[in-house]
């Protein structure tokens, strides 16, 4: 049983069954599921499901709305998805404490604000728990980023001290800039 500020949820230590690695962000991304209302113009509202997934279930980490929390669990394609990383702001609205608004991206860089008006717990939970698991998603990023920037310098790497130790043609000790001559027939 797990406490995040007003709100309490059972099964916080049961292994995710979309994710058995997902280890810290299990009760995160629990805390962050459930039903919302958003708003569709002109004063209307609708119901939706809102809940945060991530890998392996889904390339990226998102916050997902389906229409219903039935078609969330049987793993139905949601109505809409927004990357966790492209969102910019997520602020509780002062004068409706019901209230909250994401501010974000879509893939084409246009600016989005949806407007999320809470039925099961108060909105500045769901404002706190957005916040961290926005941070956590661009901090994996970071890692993700830093890792494939770690593997391409040690592959550069390797590739030069094999290129200089045997060369390329199979000459050994050749360097690159003879091998390079020999290849365009000027002299050294």
């Amino acid at each position: 049983r797990t406490v995040f500020g007003d709100l309490k949820f059972e099964g916080a230590n049961e292994v995710d069954e979309w994710d058995p690695n997902a280890g810290e962000h299990i009760p995160l991304r629990q805390a962050c599921a459930g039903p919302l209302e958003v708003a569709v113009g002109m004063g209307h509202w609708q119901k939706v499901y809102v809940a945060v997934v991530g890998p392996p279930l889904n390339r990226r980490w998102v916050m997902g709305m389906w229409t219903d929390q039935r078609d969330y669990q049987h793993k139905g394609q949601p109505m809409r998805e927004i990357s966790l990383t492209k969102i910019q702001s997520i602020q509780g609205d002062p004068s409706r404490n019901h209230v909250f608004v994401v501010n974000c991206y879509d893939e084409q860089r246009v600016r989005h604000s949806l407007t999320f008006r809470r039925i099961d717990r108060a909105g500045d939970v769901w404002v706190e728990i957005l916040h961290v698991l926005v941070s956590k998603a661009r901090d994996a990023q970071k890692q993700e980023k830093d890792l494939r920037q770690t593997r391409r310098r040690e592959d550069s790497h390797d590739f030069d001290a094999g290129w200089d130790s045997r060369g390329m043609d199979g000459h050994h000790g050749m360097s690159k800039s003879s091998a390079s001559s020999m290849s365009h027939g000027s002299n050294v």
